[in-house]
């Protein structure tokens, strides 16, 4: 049997992992906190290892939807666990399990924050029509967890907002239509 997609090699260090870690330590100079979101698919670990070869003390929030909180049950467990079941508005992070490979890298220094589907329909509304990014729910974790209260920035931080497979008939019954 292959490797789970989280596990590949190509997707915890494909190249825009790279250009992810160094454009984000142009943002935290000289330390700092960035938050990314947790899919189970490898970016952010391979983000957070790029951040982490380069500068230790960058610290990760990792956002998740309370409903779909893989690698924070699995931090609080200390071995990887595979949840029974997930749901959220944010679609695109519902893994069951955030995978082995992805598990070993972001254990150890990862701080797992948790987000509720109320924040980040807030979140997704924000930064759609009040910012005009294109943004669909699973992108706006970050930022809602920010907006919300759910992650308090000491000092400088970065949050990684991608997702732009936003479908505009979502967005307008979510009311983030512009």
């Amino acid at each position: 049997m292959g490797a789970s997609q989280p596990d590949l090699a190509e997707v915890l260090g494909g190249s825009g992992v790279e250009v992810a870690a160094v454009e984000l330590l142009k943002g935290l100079p000289g330390g700092g906190r960035s938050g990314a979101r947790v899919g189970g698919r490898g970016p952010r670990a391979g983000v957070a290892g790029g951040l982490w070869a380069r500068r230790r003390a960058t610290r990760l929030a990792t956002v998740e939807p309370e409903g779909s909180a893989a690698l924070a049950a699995a931090i609080a467990a200390g071995p990887l666990v595979r949840l029974e079941h997930t749901a959220s508005i944010a679609d695109g992070l519902l893994p069951l399990s955030v995978g082995k490979r992805n598990f070993e890298i972001l254990r150890s220094k990862a701080e797992p924050v948790l987000v509720s589907d109320a924040a980040i329909i807030e979140a997704t509304r924000w930064l759609n029509r009040d910012k005009g990014l294109t943004v669909e729910p699973s992108g706006a974790a970050t930022t809602a967890a920010v907006r919300s209260g759910a992650l308090v920035p000491p000092g400088p931080t970065v949050l990684i907002v991608s997702g732009g497979n936003a479908d505009p008939a979502m967005l307008a019954e979510l009311g983030a239509a512009r």
